[in-house]
């Protein structure tokens, strides 16, 4: 949203995902649904509609749909045969719709909303509102799984008391939030077979109309839970509701369930990773002594941040144990070396989604995360995000904290050492003039 705020212009499209043609029946059958472009990669035409499908791939982001847009060249032998399996014809790029491995050929117009539109309608809801021909089943039988609770305003009671941790999902019966109950009927079954102690349901309700109004006992559900505009996911944890604030793909549902659930690492007692709490608290972290000190910032639901979390616990220990110090110059003295003994190195964490960071957030604006600052002496530093890449080990970590503090600790050295000199060389200049005024 900040990036949003600044931007003058749309950001760039980027191109489809292309699949290798070996690869073709391997990974699109899997897909629930898909648009593939099939075409040479080099024609004009085919570059058209590679950026017509990269904008409809954009808004249909937008619509939470769970339509994947893929893109083969078929300018090879191999493309050729695969374009001949399906139909494709060979004078120009062809559009094909793929739904669990079954495909037909896309004749709509080839514009990003025509796309837009007859995706929506697959999952079934026209731009227009009427049903389509072709629309996934709407039935509970046909959407729901054992792993997804049904709830109706009446169970929600029960459920609550039934299971301490549970996400609902609250919406309309309608046919376009099909990929809505899909992705939250996934992410329970992904949970289920994790063995994740959350259970997620559904409570839908009729679509309130000027002829049908809104139903008593979900009425007085929604006042009771707070439930606002509709769709809506709702956290109840010991029966308190609260609000969901993440993305609603299927990745996003089970990172959310996984940390509410106790799954996300918790700093284990030997650990000395400090939480942040308040720009009070990071001020006092930042003295003048407090050596290096690296700031991390972190979601509760974001993978990576769980990924890279036990790995900075580690790292943390592993620091404090470590008396590591700096042979500046060889030819320096015992003082001098005493004297550029390394502090500490401190790791930092600072939870975005709590809200007593929300000023320290503000304050530094972070642009994603995890995102790391490190701090020299209580001034920033600037090009260390490498330090905490997700895919590091907490030994790689420690190995570059301890190569940086080495850099400062001999970078302030020498300046010391410069300055120094300089004073003696003003010191002599000024005992010379001294005595040449007594002669």
């Amino acid at each position: 949203l900040k990036l949003a705020d600044h931007m003058s212009t749309p950001p760039a499209v980027v191109s489809l995902h292309r699949v290798p043609v070996a690869e073709f029946h391997d990974r699109i059958p899997r897909l629930p649904l898909a648009l593939v472009l099939m075409c040479a990669a080099t024609s004009r035409e085919c570059r058209r509609l590679d950026a017509e499908l990269s904008r409809a791939r954009m808004q249909l982001s937008i619509e939470r749909s769970a339509c994947a847009l893929r893109m083969v060249d078929i300018s090879g032998a191999d493309g050729a045969a695969l374009a001949s399996e399906f139909g494709a014809p060979s004078a120009r790029p062809s559009v094909h719709v793929f739904r669990n491995g079954a495909a037909t050929l896309y004749t709509g117009a080839r514009s990003a909303d025509a796309i837009v539109a007859h995706v929506l309608g697959l999952g079934g809801e026209h731009p227009n509102g009427e049903r389509s021909a072709t629309a996934f089943p709407e039935t509970q039988s046909a959407m729901l799984q054992p792993a997804l609770l049904s709830l109706t305003p009446q169970t929600v009671g029960d459920a609550l008391h039934t299971h301490p941790l549970l996400l609902l999902l609250i919406c309309e019966r309608r046919p376009g939030r099909s990929h809505l109950v899909g992705n939250f009927t996934a992410a329970a079954e992904t949970l289920a077979r994790q063995g994740v102690g959350v259970k997620l349901g559904l409570l839908q309700v009729r679509p309130t109309t000027a002829d049908a109004p809104p139903d008593a006992a979900f009425h007085a559900l929604r006042k009771r839970y707070s439930v606002g505009d509709l769709p809506e996911i709702k956290i109840f944890d010991r029966g308190q509701p609260l609000d969901y604030a993440a993305a609603a793909d299927v990745d996003s549902i089970v990172d959310v369930a996984r940390w509410n659930a106790g799954r996300s690492t918790v700093p284990t007692p030997t650990s000395r990773v400090v939480p942040l709490l308040g720009t009070e608290q990071l001020r006092r972290l930042l003295q003048p002594s407090s050596g290096l000190v690296l700031l991390v910032f972190r979601a509760r639901w974001c993978t990576r941040c769980l990924v890279l979390e036990p790995q900075l616990h580690t790292a943390s220990v592993r620091l404090a144990a470590t008396a590591a110090s700096v042979s500046v110059s060889a030819a320096a003295s015992a003082a001098a070396a005493a004297s550029a003994q390394a502090p500490p190195v401190t790791i930092a964490t600072v939870d975005i989604d709590d809200e007593r960071n929300q000023g320290l957030v503000r304050e530094i604006a972070p642009l994603g995360f995890p995102s790391t600052i490190a701090y020299w002496r209580g001034s920033p530093l600037a090009g260390t995000a490498e330090l905490t890449s997700e895919s590091l080990r907490s030994d790689e970590i420690v190995a570059g904290l301890l190569s940086l503090q080495r850099q400062l600790l001999a970078r302030d050295w020498q300046r010391r050492v410069r300055a120094a000199g300089a004073g003696a060389t003003t010191g002599g200049t000024a005992t010379a003039q001294q005595a040449r005024q007594r002669r």
